[in-house]
């Protein structure tokens, strides 16, 4: 399995529970160059179609195949729509849209049993200052239904552990 955002607390909770509770073999992706213990990890980013591709690809010839992919990458920039930089807000999309379009490209030949988008519920739930995190979330939950099984977007609240928590929680 592939998790994307693999350098993060959250992808490294999820890759020790699918390991520990069904033996996966996971390859962690992350645009940091930390390796991970005990993971194999790949530094790539995601929102390049090249290096989605390369991550892909390293993943099935190490395992021989890939089984599923777990979209985790993201980030939050918060601030009021109406003064933030463009550029600041394209960086919060590119993960979560760009990402998503070039991994399932990347993926296009595989026959995976799942393809998880992790969502959030602002996408849903107004918070002001994440307008673009929204939107990005959103793009998930659209995509997954437009494109079926093995697509799934799940619209997470906040986490007490992993990497996103409300202020003042933990």
């Amino acid at each position: 399995y592939l998790i994307t955002g693999g350098g993060g607390g959250l992808g490294r909770l999820l890759a020790a529970y699918l390991r520990d509770t069904y033996d996966a073999r996971i390859v962690l992706v992350g645009r940091r160059g930390a390796a991970v213990p005990g993971f194999e990890y790949v530094r790539a980013d995601v929102t390049d179609p090249d290096q989605a591709a390369a991550a892909a690809e390293h993943a099935r010839l190490l395992y021989g195949r890939l089984n599923g992919v777990f979209h985790l990458a993201g980030t939050v920039d918060d601030g009021v729509y109406l003064t933030k930089d463009p550029a600041r807000s394209a960086a919060v999309l590119a993960p979560k849209l760009a990402g998503l379009r070039n991994l399932d490209a990347a993926t296009a030949a595989d026959d995976l049993d799942v393809f998880a988008l992790f969502s959030s519920i602002a996408a849903v739930v107004p918070n002001p200052g994440q307008a673009d995190y929204a939107y990005a979330n959103a793009f998930l939950d659209h995509y997954a239904l437009q494109r079926g099984r093995p697509f799934i977007s799940i619209g997470w609240p906040y986490w007490a552990d992993g990497g996103m928590r409300a202020e003042g929680s933990g």
